[in-house]
């Protein structure tokens, strides 16, 4: 390949062709900061002067002020296009060269470690002409590695070489002072982005992973190159693109902004580093949801927490839920899912970003990540978010003590996300021409654009009381493929004027003249704007919508203004003439109109008082109130976000000097009187839409619980087969057919679509309706079909198809009920049956020869079908119309569908937690009530049958004794461990092994005599009710008779129940005995030996001791009597084992839990004779039989 030459001749043509030269940009260079900190209008002055140096730089002699006349008129020409030429390069050169505003601080010195040269400078100044020529050239273009360098280099030199002597010297003098502190600003700026960017870069990523922070680097100085069009979208937005920071930027918005910037575009950290961005740490946490988070839930910062969706067994592995509530709750103060949690800052100090509510305190501590939280921990935390506080916040502050407010949406009339001018706009990043806007911006255009109403616009929900409620139907797949557009919902033609520097809210004159639209109308804006007013005012709007004709319904609201020559009786001289639907503005202008509007609303005139009763108004009185609600709550909603930070997105619109009227607003009205009126106003729409019976949902509300008209008319045609034949025939008709049709004398001049009813008209009844009439309409040939016998439009159709409808609805309604009818409706003629059940029949034979006649005239037999045949049958026709409405539901606003959801959720977040916390209050008094009501009841019954109220337990029934003195004597027995009975000494001994398998000693002989007081013992024993439970020994180093030794109580503990566990208690642990004596009896002292005992022992256990581990407590010791001298009183008792065989056992134990509960210790007892265990319960009736103890039997 031959080398390229690049010739002197073509250099200086290069350099006579720049309207820049050399000099002029180092001239410029130096004037760049005075226009960056200039205002606006000092610029153009800066533009002149500097080009005026320029020009007189070049020619030294021209004279400003010469004639035309004195030069030839060929070099004014030339000199006319030459400066003409040099004065846009100029100005060309300080737009390109300061397009971002700001103070200019220089970078620092060591970021470029280039020696400049006298080249590099001409090199730099000239990049774009010897750019062009290297391509021109070779064909090379900047970023290949095909030789351009080399190339540019052979350029530049050559441009180099054709500078004159004072050139030359320029640029040197230039690189010296590049070298030193004077480095250009776009020099600093290129290096600085090629040397120290991806360190910012790093940075910035580490602190959003680690601690949350989100870091805002300033390029100060930096005059527009390299910046993102986010940034600079942001930045033009708040006016620093504009214009540096004045005293009326506010900060704040710019921060908030340029945050909600880098939360959406986090992972551009990763892809201008051409790295693919790591997995999050905790992403596994994310495939297994654990909790059901709802958009309702979610207020600000905290996030509320619900424990009834709490799963079952969530504390085995809790790190995946532990992970989802705190990616959730951070999530909703970042506004960024993809922004993980900072697992570090936690674990260092939570309580920098968590509320201390949320901390349950030490121990408890965040770990690096969800399995280094420690599982105790992980699941304190979770049952303290859901148990005791009931959510989870993160720190949400603002600068300069702002309040906690909620975030708010985009608002409803804003621009689409994608836009096409203004997404344009945005990546050319194109500016707004400056000076005064004399026609409205190019995208301001789009903003009334964007307003949709009816099936398009957003969906209004009812009140929970409605009565149209139960009108709901679930939404299904109309007959037709593509519905129609409701032509009520139209735009109309004049367009509000723009008012620069004014809010853009939607005015009234945009909606159409419909009771919906203005409805969706007023929720959008106090949805919007917020407060409790606002609500309250919505409801009563909404109310309105639904209110039946009345007597008063079509009030003109004329009659209650001043007219010339006219006496009105109820006149309202504060009403605004200006506040009408046709108003081209939404906000108040002056404050002339805020206390016009206070006065007004003061009058509540949604009333008049008339002959002594209280009349309504009429319905255009109450619109009129409404609309000057909406306009005054508006106002005062504004001047209060005006005086917090931040405020909401909705209140910034309008520029400054606007905010500050509206903050030097007076209202005259206070947020308590204005709900005050609201409400009372609210309660009378209700009380009035109440009052009167509906017969079913009116076609003015049908996009409250229809998609479409084609669904509603569907669904009213499902009643009779006749009419769903016919109702399959009009969505087959053709769309584009005529739109014109022989309406009904019912519904003659009077839009059916609009209709607040479901019937016929209450002013029809006035007129003398003649049934004969009304039959001959129904049958009229030319209802869906044209004189020349050709279909008509699809229009047509479905509003004639819809007025047959709603007289089938108002007859159905005069047949079933006519006792519930209103005062009109029974004095006209067509409640009797005799006129009602032939225009039935009349109405569904007519139906019937219209479906016939239009099967003869559509094709295929006119049956719409959305079925895959036909589809195919339809061909280019149905695959057209599929693409149009694919177009369409694109061109739905994704905002609006997401404020649709949110408001079916539910609307106010703080309401419905109010109403549910006001359902479980009284729930709760319910139960307290029907509580306290059965109370009252039983204890009536008690007075009546014990006399008194709480009447005394009756004691348990006696236990009764087997009779043993036939069998043994008296042995003492202990049932705590296998009784051992311990013959006297040089006496053998048996063991007797019991059914439990264990084994007892048994005497081997018996003691002949008895002792005196045996007799009193079995009389006791055989007439007592008392169980008795024996003393176990305290000594815990005895041994057993075989020398083994014996298994302590609490080892036995193990192989106890729940239940008989925590009766056991230790064996080590004495009571004390506290004695009294019985007052003596008369008779004999033989008579009470026989009876009672002479001192009955109650043992009393400490409290301070713990509890035992047997059932000894609360039982009752009877101590056995001696024989005494007469007179004499008998004070001794029992010795300890004996005194506590004879305690009373608590009812519901077991003697069995009692044989579990012992321990073998009380047998090698050497102190008391060796005891027997207790004889079993018998029954008295059956007596024991002789032979061996039947207190061991089989049975046991």
């Amino acid at each position: 390949m031959a080398a390229i030459s690049y010739s002197v001749e073509e250099a200086r043509e290069i350099l006579l062709d720049q309207s820049i030269t050399l000099e002029a940009h180092i001239y410029l260079e130096g004037r760049r900061e005075e226009y960056v900190r200039a205002e606006d209008y000092e610029r153009p002055d800066i533009i002149l002067s500097s080009f005026r140096h320029i020009w007189s730089s070049a020619h030294p002699d021209w004279d400003w002020e010469k004639e035309e006349e004195e030069e030839g008129e060929g070099d004014m020409d030339y000199y006319r296009q030459r400066e003409l030429k040099e004065l846009q390069a100029t100005y060309h050169w300080f737009r390109s060269n300061t397009r971002i505003r700001g103070g200019f601080k220089g970078l620092p010195h060591d970021v470029d470690k280039t020696k400049w040269t006298a080249e590099d400078v001409c090199g730099a100044i000239y990049k774009s002409a010897i750019l062009e020529w290297v391509e021109a050239k070779s064909g090379f273009i900047p970023g290949r590695a095909d030789g351009f360098l080399a190339e540019y280099r052979r350029a530049r030199a050559r441009i180099y070489k054709c500078l004159n002597a004072d050139q030359v010297r320029a640029c040197q003098r230039t690189a010296d002072e590049w070298n030193g502190a004077s480095v250009p600003h776009h020099i600093q700026v290129q290096n600085f982005n090629n040397k120290f960017a991806s360190v910012c870069r790093a940075f910035t990523s580490m602190l959003i992973k680690d601690h949350g922070v989100f870091p805002f680097i300033f390029y100060i100085g930096v005059p527009g190159h390299d910046v993102p069009a986010g940034i600079y979208e942001v930045m033009r937005k708040e006016g620093l693109a504009a214009q540096t920071f004045r005293s009326f930027t506010k900060l704040d918005n710019v921060f908030q902004d340029m945050r909600t910037y880098v939360n959406m575009n986090i992972d551009m950290m990763y892809r201008s580093e051409a790295k693919i961005p790591p997995p999050v740490r905790s992403a596994q946490h994310l495939r297994a949801p654990e909790y059901e988070f709802r958009k309702a839930d979610v207020i600000g910062g905290r996030v509320y927490l619900s424990e009834e969706r709490l799963k079952d067994g969530w504390e085995d592995n809790s790190s995946h839920l532990f992970y989802q509530l705190v990616q959730f709750c951070h999530s909703s103060i970042t506004n960024s899912k993809q922004t993980p949690p900072p697992w570090k800052a936690l674990s260092e100090d939570p309580s920098r970003l968590i509320v201390p509510e949320c901390l349950p305190g030490h121990p408890n501590r965040f770990g690096a990540s969800p399995e280094k939280t420690l599982r105790d921990h992980r699941n304190a935390f979770i049952r303290h978010w859901f148990s005791q506080v009931g959510y989870l916040e993160f720190h949400h502050r603002f600068v300069k003590g702002g309040t906690f407010a909620e975030p708010e949406e985009e608002p409803w009339h804003a621009l689409k996300k994608y836009d096409e001018d203004f997404t344009g706009q945005w990546l050319s990043n194109e500016r707004t021409e400056r000076g005064q806007r004399s026609t409205a911006p190019r995208t301001s255009a789009g903003l009334n654009a964007r307003v949709k109403f009816g099936s398009d616009g957003p969906l209004v929900k009812l009140n929970s009381g409605s009565p149209y409620t139960r009108w709901i139907v679930p939404d299904q797949a109309t007959w037709c493929d593509a519905k129609l557009d409701d032509p009520d919902d139209r735009l109309p033609v004049n367009q509000p004027q723009y008012h620069p520097g004014r809010p853009s809210w939607p005015a009234p004159c945009l909606l159409p003249d419909t009771m919906y639209a203005r409805l969706q109308w007023g929720s959008q804006i106090l949805e919007e704007t917020g407060g409790m007013a606002a609500t309250t005012l919505l409801d009563a709007l909404k109310w309105l919508a639904q209110l039946p004709p009345v007597a008063n319904y079509d009030y003109d609201i004329k009659f209650f203004r001043r007219e010339p020559g006219k006496d009105r009786t109820w006149v309202i001289d504060s009403l605004p003439d200006w506040v009408t639907w046709g108003l081209d503005r939404c906000y108040v202008a002056s404050q002339a109109e805020i206390d016009s509007l206070s006065a007004f609303l003061r009058v509540r005139a949604w009333s008049f008082l008339h002959e002594g009763k209280t009349r309504f108004a009429g319905v255009e009185m109450a619109w009129t109130i409404g609309l000057a609600a909406v306009l005054y709550t508006r106002a005062l909603r504004h001047a209060e976000e005006l005086s917090v930070r931040p405020p909401s997105r909705w209140s910034l619109s309008g520029g400054p000097e606007w905010q500050k009227q509206v903050r030097s607003y007076q209202f005259d009205l206070d947020n308590d009187d204005l709900r005050d009126i609201i409400r009372d106003f609210k309660c009378y729409m209700e009380d009035l839409a109440l009052s009167l019976s509906v017969s079913g949902l009116p076609p003015s509300l049908l996009y409250c619980c229809h998609n479409s008209r084609e669904h509603y008319v569907q669904t009213l045609a499902s009643q009779a087969t006749p009419l769903t034949e016919l109702c399959q025939q009009v969505f087959a008709m053709p769309a584009d057919g005529p739109a014109e049709y022989p309406s009904l004398p019912v519904f003659t001049g009077r839009r059916v679509w609009q209709q607040p009813q479901l019937g016929i008209p209450r002013s029809v009844y006035k007129e003398h309706l003649r049934a004969e009439v009304l039959s001959d309409a129904f049958s009229n040939p030319h209802i869906f079909l044209t004189s020349a016998g050709s279909s008509r439009g699809r229009e047509a159709g479905l509003s004639a198809l819809l007025e047959m409808l709603m007289v089938w609805t108002e007859l159905t309604r005069l047949s079933s009920d006519t006792q519930g009818l209103p005062a009109y409706l029974r004095a006209s003629g067509l409640t009797s049956p005799e006129v009602t059940e032939p225009l039935k029949e009349s109405l569904l034979s007519a139906a019937a020869a219209h479906r016939l006649a239009l099967g003869r005239v559509l094709p295929s037999g006119g049956a719409a079908s959305n079925s895959p045949k036909s589809r195919e049958r339809s061909g280019r026709d149905l695959a057209d119309s599929d693409a149009i409405s694919a177009l369409d539901r694109h061109d739905i606003d994704i905002m609006g569908e997401l404020r649709a959801q949110r408001r079916d959720i539910d609307g106010d977040v703080l309401s419905s937690r109010l109403r549910a916390s006001a359902v479980q209050e009284a729930e709760r008094q319910g139960r307290w009530k029907l509580n306290e009501q059965q109370r009252k009841d039983q204890n009536a019954l008690n007075l009546a049958a014990h006399h008194v109220i709480h009447p005394v337990k009756p004691p348990p029934n006696p236990l009764v004794l087997p009779d043993l003195q036939d069998l043994h004597q008296d042995l003492l027995y202990s049932p705590s461990q296998p009784p051992e009975f311990i013959a006297p000494a040089a006496k053998s001994k048996r063991v007797v092994r019991t059914t439990a398998g264990r084994h007892r000693a048994v005497a081997g002989a018996t003691d002949v005599g008895k002792a005196p007081g045996d007799a009193t013992r079995s009389q006791l024993q055989r007439s007592s009710a008392v169980k008795r439970v024996a003393f176990r020994s305290p000594d815990p180093k005895r041994r057993g008779t075989g020398g083994t030794k014996k298994r302590p109580a609490e080892d036995d503990l193990g192989q106890l129940s729940s239940k008989n566990r925590r009766l056991a208690r230790p064996p080590d642990i004495e009571e004390e005995q506290e004695s009294f004596d019985l007052r003596a009896i008369e008779g004999s002292d033989s008579d009470i030996d026989s009876i009672l005992p002479a001192t009955i022992s109650v043992p009393k256990v400490s409290r301070a001791l713990p509890p035992r581990h047997n059932a000894i407590e609360k039982r009752t010791t009877v101590s056995r009597p001696r024989m005494a001298s007469p007179g004499k009183e008998i004070s001794e008792s029992y010795p300890p084992a004996e005194r506590s065989s004879a305690e009373k056992v608590p009812s519901g134990y077991s003697r069995d839990d009692e044989e579990d509960t012992m321990t073998d210790r009380s047998a090698t007892s050497h102190s008391v004779p060796r005891p027997r265990p207790l004889p079993r319960r018998k029954d008295p009736s059956n007596p024991s039989k002789p032979g061996i103890s039947t207190a061991f039997g089989s049975d046991l």
